[in-house]
């Protein structure tokens, strides 16, 4: 502690400088007498005892900077007020392994009393290994630079502050694509200056929670190109400055149209799948599969509600086939499936239970209106067979044969159906006498 205590300033400031690795040099103009510290001499690679004259500041310099170092000697040599204040790098060989060392100089020349300028002084310190850092980073900014800019995703970085909203500072080349704009016309520039005023709201509005939340956030922007839309889903970070403040927003957006239309015809498919499990693609009304995964439901639901199973069985089905066509068999089908559809509540089940059969269950009602309802529904077809056009020309007499289960009566729906048929096929003997 005495030790310190007996320390002028300028011992502190010295071995400050010394620790920091630091060159201190002054040059006298009228004695031209040159000194400086272990430090200065230890940067160029000069020995102690070696005497420092301008032609060695010359002499160690590497050829690039050669001319430079020429016109500070003589600046300084002269008193040439351009050197007032100067700071500058330079690449030396060093004097004792002729390594090349990169060196920053700063130095002032100081006035008399007179006004006239009586000495220099300076500072340099060796900044190779910062140089080489810039160099190394410059080469990652380079390569990380390229790559950003022939990625198929646009890239863009945000400046927000006090002073700021929204400022580009960075924008890759599928960003100039998209925008139709070229980067420096963009950078700088905010939403507002490049966007409609609705998008640029939009963004600013994202951008905003992105920063509040100060974590990743997911949007879509939809972006007008050649005369076409396209749907870019953008992930929003933000970034930090020296005091861990959010400053900004870098932005990633992948075209993802192709997907997006590829994923709705999948759900497309998906939904026409789901569809024909459950129904009968001809008649759109409920197929057979439907019947037999709903069987417990409907047949608890019919004991609740005192149900009946209705069969119905077209009448020389297979002639109509055999002689116009399945097209035209097709179109009595539907014609059938529309005359049930139109004579029965809306939430009735009405099933294809197979080629040319459909099964019927109503719920509370009585035997007097399903009756009513079945002959409403026989009727019914008779005038849709007569008036649809691809059917009238050829004046088909589309009938049906019916049986009737009470499902209460049953121990199971199926039994009810089992008996539905059987008296659908003595109905279907009856109408044979007749023909």
């Amino acid at each position: 502690m005495d030790d310190i205590n007996r320390m002028t300033n300028e011992d502190i400031i010295e071995t400050g400088l010394i620790n920091a690795g630091i060159g201190v040099f002054q040059y006298t103009y009228d004695t031209r007498a040159f000194v400086c510290n272990a430090n200065y001499k230890s940067i160029y690679g000069l020995p102690n005892s070696y005497v420092w004259t301008a032609s060695t500041f010359i002499e160690i310099m590497t050829p690039e900077h050669r001319q430079q170092a020429i016109d500070i000697n003589k600046g300084l040599l002269t008193g040439d007020p351009a050197y007032e204040n100067y700071e500058v790098l330079y690449k030396i060989n060093r004097y004792d392994t002729d390594e090349e060392r990169w060196i920053k100089a700063r130095g002032k020349q100081v006035k008399n009393e007179e006004g006239e300028y009586e000495k220099v002084i300076g500072v340099v310190i060796d900044i190779t290994e910062y140089k080489k850092n810039e160099v190394k980073l410059e080469k990652e900014n380079r390569y990380l630079n390229e790559v950003v800019h022939i990625l198929p995703d646009y890239v863009f970085i945000k400046e927000y502050g006090d002073e700021t909203v929204g400022k580009y500072l960075a924008i890759n080349k599928e960003v100039e694509r998209l925008m139709n704009m070229k980067e420096e016309d963009i950078i700088g520039k905010t939403d507002f200056d490049v966007n409609t005023y609705d998008d640029a709201m939009r963004f600013l509005k994202t951008d905003l929670e992105c920063m509040q939340l100060d974590e990743c956030v997911l949007s879509e922007a939809i972006i007008p190109y050649l005369d076409k839309e396209y749907i870019y889903e953008v992930n929003l970070y933000t970034y930090k400055n020296v005091d861990e403040v959010v400053s900004g927003i870098i932005g990633m957006g992948r075209d993802v149209t192709e997907r997006r239309a590829l994923d709705k015809k999948k759900e497309e498919l998906k939904e026409i799948a789901e569809f024909y499990a459950y129904y009968d693609g001809i008649t759109k009304v409920y197929n057979r599969n439907y019947l037999n995964i709903n069987m417990s439901r409907l047949m608890a639901l019919s004991k609740d509600k005192d149900g009946y199973v209705i069969l119905a069985d077209i009448n020389n089905f297979k002639l109509v086939n055999d002689t116009y066509g399945h097209l035209i068999g097709d179109q009595v089908l539907i014609e059938i499936a529309n005359a049930i559809k139109s004579n029965c509540k809306e939430n009735t089940d009405i099933i294809r239970y197979g080629g040319d059969e459909f099964i019927i269950i109503i719920l509370e009602e009585n035997i007097v209106a399903i009756k009513k309802i079945i002959q409403k529904i026989k009727d019914q077809i008779k005038e849709n067979c007569r008036e649809n056009s691809q059917l009238k020309q050829y004046g088909l007499d589309i009938t049906v044969a019916i049986g009737i289960g009470h499902i209460n009566q049953f121990e199971s729906l199926e039994k009810a159906i089992t008996y539905a048929d059987l008296k659908m096929y003595e109905n279907k003997k009856e109408l044979k006498k007749f023909e």
